[in-house]
């Protein structure tokens, strides 16, 4: 149903005050053209480095103050409010829709792998997504969190 619901709205133009944030992804952070944007926000990241990401949209009140354990974001997929949560996203990985069946829900949040030369595209406000807290794009294993693979998006209210 979410999924439906994204492409309404991707195909419809989506709600007022669209803005499309642009930023890439290397092997030691991911850089972003804004540090802040309007509610209804597409991410796009192309992957310039030689490493995979396993990218994660993270829903956080407090972005600096996300714990970390074994190099990774720590996060609740049972909502606990002390931790923040995955925040699920409509995606598209090189221009193709990623189908969020099932598996691709992990102990460490909703998962997209990005290749090196892969482009992603993150749809991160529609209906159902929470207005408060701010988002947080990690590549979020083999220590990447830890590292600063990471950039905060916080948003304009």
């Amino acid at each position: 149903m979410l999924l439906a619901t994204a492409l309404v709205l991707a195909g419809c133009g989506g709600i007022a005050s669209e803005q499309t944030v642009a930023g890439e992804i290397d092997d030691t952070e991911i850089r972003l053209d804004a540090g802040s944007a309007a509610p209804n926000v597409w991410v796009e990241l192309e992957n310039v480095g030689s490493r995979p990401c396993a990218l994660v949209p993270i829903l956080a009140p407090d972005p600096e103050a996300i714990p970390v354990e074994n190099g990774r974001a720590v996060m609740s997929l049972s909502g606990d409010p002390s931790l923040p949560a995955p925040l699920e996203a409509y995606v598209e990985l090189n221009g193709e829709a990623v189908d969020r069946g099932d598996g691709l829900m992990t102990e460490t949040g909703w998962v997209t792998t990005v290749a090196p030369g892969d482009t992603v595209r993150l749809q991160l406000a529609f209906p159902g997504i929470p207005d408060g807290g701010e988002r947080v794009l990690a590549c979020n294993d083999d220590g990447g969190y830890a590292a600063g693979r990471f950039a905060f998006l916080r948003f304009e209210r």
